[in-house]
C-alpha cells in the first residue's frame, strides 16, 4: 500500500498521469492503486489466518505487548519483613532507656508493652555490643535484647564493664556536634581572620583571591595560597605568617598591616593568653619558625594514600596489619563535613592502631578550606590534612 501511494504520488506530481514501475512497465496511478491495495488485502488476510492459528495452538499474540522485564538482583524476591511505619517504630532513645528529647513531638512511637507485642522473635546467641562495651547502644530494638533486657523490659547496663571500655575509634561525630554545625553555631573566628587577612594581602598587591591574575611573588598560583591558608588555619598560625614564610624565600618585602589590623591582632591574643598563677610564659609571645613546628617523617614509609570507595576504615586496619605506616581517610567535601553529613564524617574515623594517620578534604573556596581545617583540628584527632 505504501508503495502504491508512492507511485501515485509521482504521478501527481509529473503531471503524466502514469507512473513506471520497478520492472519497467507503464502504468497509470489508478491501476496502480488498485493493485497495491489488491497485496495490501491479501497481507493482512494472511495476518488473520496467521493469528487464528496461533490463538487456537495456544500461542500468544505477537501484537501483544511484551511485559517489562525486571532489571538487577533478587527483583523476584519477595520482602522477609515488611517495615512498619515511622508511627509504629520505637523511639532510639526510649529504646536505650533514656528520656526523649522531643516529648510529644517526637515522630515515633514511645509505648514499649505494644512495641514489645509486635517485635519479632529475638536470635540466638549473645549481643556483641553488650559484651564488649557494658551496654547495647540499640537497646530493646537489638535483635539479641534478651541478653540485656530486664523482666520490665528496660535495658541493662553492665556498669563495671562499661567503665572499663575505651572505644577503639576516635572523630565519631557527637550528636551534640551534628545540632550545632546544621544550625550554624560553630565559632569560626579563627578561620574568617585567616581568610580577611588573605583578602587584605591581596588587596595590597601581594596575590591572593581576589587578584585577577592571582601570582604571588615566588609564582606560584591561587591553589597554594588556598593550601597556605588551610594548613595555616590547621597548625594555629595565621595567614600573615605563611606570607611572611614566602616573602623570605623569594626575598620580597610584604607592606606592614594596618592599624585595624594590628587592634584586631592585639585583640584576639588578649582572648587566648594563658593564665598563669606564678611564672612568665611566652605563649603567645614567642612565635614558632617553620622548622620548629611538628612534621612527619615520609621518608622510607609506606603511606597508604586516600582511595575513594576502597580506603575505609577495615580496609586501613588491613593495611596497618600488612606493614603499611602512614595512612589517610578517603576523600571528604568539606562542605558537607561543614554541614555535619554523617555520611562524610564516617569518612575521617580513626582506629587506635593507625598511629599516623591523616584526612584528605576537597574544595574549591578558601573560606570553606580554612572552616574545614579549623573544625578538624579542634574536634579530630589528625596528624595531617591532605587538600584535594
Amino acid at each position: 500500500a505504501a508503495t502504491g501511494a508512492a507511485a501515485t504520488a509521482a504521478a501527481a506530481q509529473n503531471g503524466s498521469g502514469e507512473a513506471v514501475t520497478a520492472d519497467g512497465v507503464t502504468k497509470t496511478a489508478t491501476e496502480t492503486g488498485v493493485e497495491s491495495a489488491a497485496v495490501a488485502g491479501d497481507t493482512t488476510a494472511q495476518a488473520a489466518v496467521a493469528g487464528e492459528k496461533r490463538a487456537a495452538e495456544g500461542i500468544p499474540s505477537e501484537e501483544a505487548p511484551r511485559a517489562k522485564r525486571k532489571r538487577g538482583m533478587n527483583k523476584s524476591r519477595k520482602p522477609t519483613f515488611n517495615r512498619p511505619p515511622m508511627a509504629e517504630r520505637l523511639c532510639s532513645l526510649v529504646a536505650r532507656g533514656e528520656t526523649c528529647t522531643y516529648g510529644e513531638k517526637c515522630r515515633f512511637s514511645h509505648d514499649v508493652a505494644a512495641f514489645v507485642a509486635t517485635k519479632r522473635r529475638d536470635l540466638d546467641g549473645e549481643c556483641v555490643l553488650f559484651m564488649e562495651m557494658g551496654r547495647c547502644p540499640y537497646g530493646l530494638m537489638c535483635r539479641f535484647a534478651g541478653n540485656h533486657t530486664s523482666a520490665d523490659n528496660e535495658n541493662v547496663v553492665n556498669e563495671e564493664v562499661a567503665r572499663a571500655y575505651q572505644p577503639s575509634t576516635i572523630n565519631v561525630l557527637s550528636k551534640q556536634l551534628q545540632t550545632v554545625l546544621r544550625q550554624r553555631h560553630y565559632d569560626f573566628t579563627r578561620s574568617d581572620t585567616l581568610v580577611e587577612d588573605l583578602d587584605r594581602a591581596a588587596a595590597a598587591g601581594t596575590g591572593g583571591r581576589t587578584d585577577p591574575t592571582n601570582k604571588t611573588a615566588n609564582g606560584s598560583d591561587a591553589a597554594s595560597g588556598v593550601a597556605a591558608v588551610a594548613a595555616a588555619a590547621a597548625e594555629g598560625t595565621t595567614s600573615t605568617d605563611v606570607a611572611d614564610s614566602s616573602a623570605q624565600n623569594s626575598g620580597t618585602s610584604l607592606p606592614e598591616p594596618a592599624e585595624a589590623t594590628a587592634v584586631a591582632a592585639v585583640e584576639v591574643k588578649a582572648e587566648k593568653a594563658v593564665k598563669t598563677l606564678g611564672a612568665v610564659t611566652d605563649i603567645g609571645e614567642i612565635k614558632l619558625r617553620p622548622q620548629e613546628k611538628k612534621t612527619i617523617d615520609f621518608s622510607d614509609k609506606l603511606y597508604l594514600a586516600p582511595l575513594t570507595t576502597v580506603g575505609n576504615l577495615p580496609f586501613r586496619r588491613i593495611c596497618k596489619r600488612l606493614g603499611a605506616d602512614i595512612t589517610c581517610g578517603e576523600m571528604s567535601l568539606a562542605t558537607q563535613l561543614l554541614q555535619g553529613q554523617t555520611s562524610e564524617w564516617a569518612l575521617v574515623k580513626r582506629h587506635e592502631c593507625e598511629d599516623l594517620f591523616g584526612v584528605q578534604i576537597a574544595g574549591s573556596f578558601p573560606d570553606s578550606m580554612t572552616r574545614c581545617a579549623q573544625l578538624l583540628q579542634e574536634q579530630c584527632d589528625l596528624d595531617f590534612i591532605d587538600i584535594n
